[in-house]
């Protein structure tokens, strides 16, 4: 096992992501799928600066190899989810 550090604890996590992803492109629900992932490293205080850290979305809906740069922020990432689910505002 690796020893309990800062750096192997990120390397766990980004393992994790990519094989919950990985697992879920292959399964049958894939293109029912909307997968978000927020970089949540605010060192113990606010996130001054947005756009050091970054929002993923997999899924069948995303558009392979499509890159955006615009500046979202978690909250409205978490509209998008109320709308993909059709919750009222």
């Amino acid at each position: 096992m690796w020893p309990a550090t800062p750096f192997a604890h990120v390397a766990d996590n980004d393992l994790a992501v990519g094989l919950f992803v990985d697992y879920l492109s292959h399964s049958p629900i894939w293109n029912e799928c909307a997968i978000f992932i927020v970089e949540d490293d605010a060192q113990n205080g606010l996130i001054m600066w947005m756009h050091t850290n970054y929002r993923l979305c997999a899924g069948g809906f995303v558009r392979e190899g499509f890159v955006d740069h615009t500046l979202y922020s978690t909250s409205s990432m978490l509209r998008t989810i109320e709308l993909i689910l059709g919750l009222p505002r």
